[in-house]
């Protein structure tokens, strides 16, 4: 009879379900739990896969991978006239874990979808809703959901009056979520989330008129910060303590005349923000040191054949200490570049790689951040906006590496 006990116990524990996310939070790369990522011995672009996702899910509008170490799950999500529809995958394999067609009411498509993958493995993820939906009093009203693969949690309206016009952003911020919205005039404010209930705790400091406004991960565990993609408006960068929608500093970015931030990302380890411009023929970055101190810009080695970041489309990595990015241009062009961080080193673009697949549906200045990528596994990945949208992984270690 015991063996018999502790069979059905055994079974009972492999029968969880396929998108759960494990209980436990792994801890960094020095926990013994989790060997630390192999760095590259040599580098070098190449393209490992490509999948075409199903007839019509057409324009990859989200791009988001897990990189928590909770799950190997990744997303990439497409927007229609009335629903947008997620597509799971194990990022590992891009073996598919399933397509969700949803259709909430009131359904605005705006083109783009805005979210990320929280440190608990799930996917959060922000959409706009006119008032068909009942609980949208006035004009267009945010929805926060919450995704476990290929499976909606929950979602909830939020009620907010405000003439909401588009979502630009949104990070994890501790047990919340950062958003940066568009309110009608142009004027952008910041939200803050909930993560447990999906609801407005918050609603906080608003900029001036800006095209978009860009949300950065959390840089350590202490700060995060908003950036106005124009290059005329100031203040244009403000600081948030995690956990916060009001700002605790701002400051001023002034690129060259014409530009404008199309990303930015923090050089984990160092306490320093990375802004990449968009524009490919004279490409800049910047940098912001804790609280609010400017350092650049600087242009890019080579200019114009760097070509501008893609929306929210550069990632540093700290194993291999290189930024990787996608780069495009007004023609949709899509280029991977490695290059170094730049402040403290001889900035240097050291591979430009034409990908063919990358047709990037995002620009630098549409919203559309189909690109992700995943530290722990060194490999980047890229919707497309062909009808239906295809995925790319893409290797950047030729010897070495995950």
């Amino acid at each position: 009879m015991k063996t018999l006990a502790l069979l059905g116990l055994l079974l009972t524990l492999f029968a969880s379900p396929v998108f759960a996310a494990p209980s436990k939070i792994f801890g960094a790369a020095g926990d013994a739990s989790i060997p630390p990522t192999p760095p590259c011995q040599v580098f070098g672009f190449s393209v490992e896969n490509i999948v075409t996702l199903p007839v019509g899910q057409n324009q990859a509008a989200m791009v988001r991978v897990d990189r928590s170490g909770l799950t190997q799950i990744g997303y990439i999500l497409t927007s229609q006239a009335t629903g947008y529809t997620v597509h799971a995958f194990n990022f590992k394999t891009l073996a598919s874990l399933g397509d969700s067609v949803q259709t909430p009411l009131g359904y605005r498509n705006a083109g783009r979808l805005q979210g990320d993958v929280g440190s608990d493995g799930f996917l959060y993820l922000f959409y706009e809703v006119l008032t068909a939906d009942p609980l949208c009093p006035s004009n267009n009203c945010v929805v926060m959901a919450k995704w476990n693969g290929a499976s909606l949690v929950s979602a909830v309206t939020d009620s907010n009056t405000g003439a909401t016009s588009n979502i630009d952003d949104a990070r994890e911020s501790g047990g919340q979520f950062l958003a940066g919205i568009s309110l009608a005039s142009g004027i952008r404010v910041f939200r803050l989330y909930d993560k447990g209930s999906l609801t407005r705790l918050s609603t906080g400091t608003d900029t001036g008129v800006s095209v978009f406004l860009h949300v950065s991960r959390a840089l350590g565990s202490s700060d995060i910060y908003g950036a106005l993609s124009d290059n005329t408006t100031f203040p244009n960068i403000f600081r948030f303590a995690i956990g916060t929608a009001t700002a605790s500093g701002s400051t001023s970015l002034a690129y060259t005349a014409g530009l404008g931030i199309s990303a930015i990302f923090p050089q984990e380890g160092a306490s320093l923000m990375i802004l990449d411009s968009g524009n490919e023929t004279t490409p800049q970055r910047a940098y912001v040191t804790p609280p609010t101190t400017i350092a650049g810009p600087q242009g890019f080695p080579s200019t114009s054949a760097n070509l501008g970041a893609a929306f929210q489309g550069s990632f540093y990595d700290s194993t291999n200490r290189k930024v990787f990015s996608l780069r495009t241009n007004a023609g949709s062009a899509g280029l991977l570049l490695r290059s170094t961080v730049g402040l403290t080193d001889t900035f240097a673009s050291e591979e430009r790689f034409p990908c063919a697949s990358c047709v990037n549906a995002g620009g630098t200045t549409t919203g559309s951040q189909v690109v992700d990528y995943a530290q722990s596994f060194a490999r980047m990945y890229v919707g497309s906006n062909e009808s239906p949208a295809r995925l790319t992984q893409l290797k950047v270690c030729a010897v070495g590496g995950p």
